[in-house]
């Protein structure tokens, strides 16, 4: 608590992870609900710091200090977006740690929330199927979740459209760009459609 108090007077960052474990340390002394949330907060911060540095050990073990100090009723109900930022970073820590069985049920929890949009769960796709590609080597269930996703963004693509169906597509794109002069390209305005942009 001193060193938090007095963290203005130091580098925040030195003292950071310091004052994080004496606090996780003596979580049990812990009864007043803000102090609660002001830990909770600490950890978020020290596991991102964490993982920007690659120490992705202590990155998850920060992560997962956090979680714990919410009640499993209320995280998705009372507090989703706090819950979600936990969960995006436990979740790349366990990737870059190669917990594969951990990672999977991190993942699994929050695609099966209702109540987060797939824009909100881009990040634990991506890093799905990455590991259904590239650990698990199932590059189908792969290609077809990626392709699930997208369509839920409103980008319609056939998984087999054959020669036809390219050549189709290139005669089209060629016929769009035939009425746009080459050189008004660059004027032209940039993508605003978030959907568009993750997808």
């Amino acid at each position: 608590r001193i060193l938090h108090r007095n963290r203005s007077c130091i580098n925040h960052t030195s003292i950071l992870f310091t004052s994080v474990d004496l606090f996780n340390n003596g979580r049990d002394m812990i009864s007043d609900s803000n102090e609660t949330r002001l830990l909770i907060d600490l950890n978020l911060e020290a596991g991102n710091t964490a993982l920007e540095s690659s120490a992705f050990l202590a990155s998850s073990a920060y992560f997962r200090s956090a979680i714990s100090l919410i009640p499993e009723e209320d995280r998705w109900s009372k507090c989703p977006d706090l819950t979600l930022k936990l969960f995006n970073g436990l979740i790349k820590a366990e990737y870059s740690n190669g917990r594969w069985d951990r990672l999977r049920e991190h993942i699994d929890e929050v695609l099966t929330q209702k109540n987060i949009s797939t824009l909100e769960k881009v990040t634990v796709y991506s890093i799905s199927i990455v590991m259904l590609s590239m650990h698990q080597h199932n590059h189908v269930e792969a290609i077809d979740l990626a392709f699930d996703v997208m369509r839920n963004f409103g980008v319609n693509l056939r998984k087999k459209p054959g020669k036809l169906g390219v050549i189709r597509g290139l005669l089209k794109t060629k016929l769009l760009l035939r009425k746009i002069p080459l050189t008004t390209l660059l004027d032209k305005e940039k993508m605003t459609d978030t959907n568009k942009l993750v997808a």
